[in-house]
């Protein structure tokens, strides 16, 4: 296990070096990938529609700015507090041929209160090797999606990589 997360450790730093993305940045994206590829083996992957940032810097070949954060729809799915610990816990504890990538739930807090259905972001940090990396997740609830959401195959930064699929914003909600 060793072995792979300094393997990965070493690429993404050479990838940095490469790119001239602040080594830190594509820690946080990879943990956000991974979160996703575990996401798309839950229960959970109907439940949870990603957009915003995250999205749209993975839709441009890692080319616009990057973002700190992933910001989901929560359908079909309570937004209570401890709803949404049991959904995330499940869903970073999955059984995952990353092994190496563990996450941590730092915190939970509520979001967007003047909105009708408030919104819950987790503080999540990612585990690779000795690094500790944090990122939240925020969770929107009630949006309206026109058209439909997409299924999307998403990129990712190393191409031994799985490919995640995820439903998505399409790209008419996204900028609108």
């Amino acid at each position: 296990m060793g072995n792979v997360a300094a393997s990965v450790l070493a690429r993404l730093r050479n990838k940095s070096k490469e790119q001239g993305i602040p080594f830190q940045q594509l820690l946080n994206l990879f943990c956000q990938e991974e979160f996703v590829r575990r996401l798309t083996k839950s229960r959970y992957k109907e439940n949870l529609i990603l957009k915003g940032g995250f999205l749209l810097y993975s839709l441009s070949g890692f080319t616009t700015r990057p973002t700190v954060d992933a910001d989901y729809l929560l359908k079909n799915h309570s937004n209570n507090m401890a709803a949404i610990e049991r959904l995330i816990t499940e869903i970073i504890s999955l059984p995952s041929k990353n092994d190496f990538v563990e996450f941590e739930i730092r915190g939970l807090e509520i979001i967007s209160e003047i909105k009708e259905y408030h919104g819950i972001r987790v503080k999540l940090v990612g585990i690779i090797g000795r690094t500790k990396t944090p990122f939240n997740i925020d969770f929107g609830v009630g949006d309206i999606i026109v058209p439909s959401p997409i299924e999307r195959t998403l990129p990712v930064l190393l191409p031994e990589f799985e490919k995640p699929v995820v439903l998505t914003y399409s790209l008419e909600s996204t900028v609108a």
